[in-house]
């Protein structure tokens, strides 16, 4: 296996593990659009209808697909071309500036896999179905920031605007997760300097 690549495993790695983070993040910290799963039947040249809205109870949504295959997919490979590139810029330098360039790739890596969440999220907002029935519970239109207004939806937990926080928090992810790897394989082989991304001179 080519060195680079062999060195940008890792990297990869890390950007599928962050792609699912960002499609855990689309399902549960994007608002979601609302639409009936048993809407009336229309009449004749009509185009719509006016629902008068007691008690919503949740049918289904977000949906798993596509989020949960296209987003790690996509950090993957993001992973795999950002590992290539530091693997071929860090060549000769000292360990300690290696580090540095893995640290930063991988935090890169989580900012790109971010960004691609966040544009996902804006072309694919999640979906929630609902029931519109008489109880058990009704809405509370003076408190719906701390009511659910939809019963039985999975939890929702708003980190708008998602185009700042999903690139902001896989950047942190990132840098945290090739700090304390770095970290760990410095303690467990204390002589280790660093990567190595050239081949080893026989002499």
């Amino acid at each position: 296996m080519p060195t680079a690549l062999r060195f940008s495993l890792p990297f990869a790695t890390l950007g599928f593990a962050l792609g699912v983070l960002a499609a855990v993040g689309w399902r549960y910290t994007v608002p979601r659009l609302l639409f009936d799963t048993a809407p009336p039947q229309l009449p004749a040249g009509k185009t719509g209808y006016m629902l008068v809205v007691n008690s919503l109870e949740w049918v289904t949504g977000p949906t798993w697909w596509p989020a949960f295959a296209l987003l790690p997919a996509i950090g993957f490979a993001t992973g795999l071309i950002v590992g290539i590139l530091v693997a071929r810029c860090v060549r000769g330098l000292s360990a300690r500036l290696q580090a540095a360039a893995a640290v930063l790739g991988c935090g890169v890596v989580g900012a790109l896999t971010g960004l691609a969440g966040a544009v996902f999220a804006h072309r694919e907002q999640p979906r929630i179905g609902f029931i519109n029935t008489d109880g058990p519970t009704s809405i509370d239109y003076n408190n719906l920031d701390g009511h659910p207004l939809v019963h039985g939806a999975p939890p929702l937990w708003d980190l708008s605007p998602t185009y700042l926080t999903f690139p902001v928090v896989g950047f942190l992810v990132g840098v945290a997760t090739a700090t304390i790897a770095i970290g760990t394989r410095r303690l467990r082989h204390p002589s280790s300097k660093g990567f190595r991304t050239d081949k080893p001179r026989l002499r």
